[in-house]
């Protein structure tokens, strides 16, 4: 039995795609501290939370937000591809890579609350 507050894979904001993983971000720019804070729960339906310091002027920030979720995750920068939002706060990343190794990872980060880089 899952321990109260667990959140499963199914509940995840990403799911499985060809060569890869997509995962719906809520980005949260000038932050004090960054990484990934866990899953938020919007009316639009839940969104992995990453706090990033830098501001969200000349794509810096979306560039910041690649390299903490692929640190997390563990892949190369270049595998994170910012598909739609770049100028919002909510985006849509492809992740390439094993999916079913990207979506476990992604459950644990979800479970543990706070990843910081």
């Amino acid at each position: 039995m899952a321990r109260p507050g667990a959140t499963s894979l199914t509940a995840l904001p990403a799911h499985s795609a060809p060569g890869g993983i997509v995962v719906t971000v809520r980005a949260a720019p000038k932050a004090r501290r960054e990484g990934i804070e866990g899953i938020e729960a919007r009316p639009r339906g839940a969104a992995l939370k990453i706090a990033i310091a830098t501001a969200p002027t000349e794509g810096r920030a979306n560039k910041r937000l690649a390299e903490i979720l692929a640190n997390a995750l563990d892949v190369a920068p270049s595998a994170v591809t910012i598909r739609t939002g770049a100028a919002s706060r909510d985006k849509t990343v492809f992740v390439a890579g094993d999916a079913g190794h990207l979506l476990q990872t992604l459950g644990r980060l979800a479970q543990i609350g706070r990843a910081h880089v």
